[in-house]
């Protein structure tokens, strides 16, 4: 089981992924700007790719 968290932060232009929750918080974190597309980790075991700018703009892809 695994766990990720998106936050798009529509004022600063960016979006952060969450993940690996351990003792209530989030050890890892990255974050992806305006015009970058953010891609799931390797160990998820998927491949996806989300545009930040959908996720900024309140679109759908």
């Amino acid at each position: 089981m695994f766990r990720l968290v998106f936050e798009v932060t529509s004022s600063n232009d960016e979006a952060v992924l969450y993940s690996d929750p351990r003792d209530g918080a989030y050890r890892h974190h990255k974050t992806f700007k305006r015009g970058s597309r953010i891609t799931v980790p390797e160990h998820v075991g998927l491949s996806v790719e989300l545009p930040v700018d959908c996720l900024l703009d309140g679109e759908t892809a």
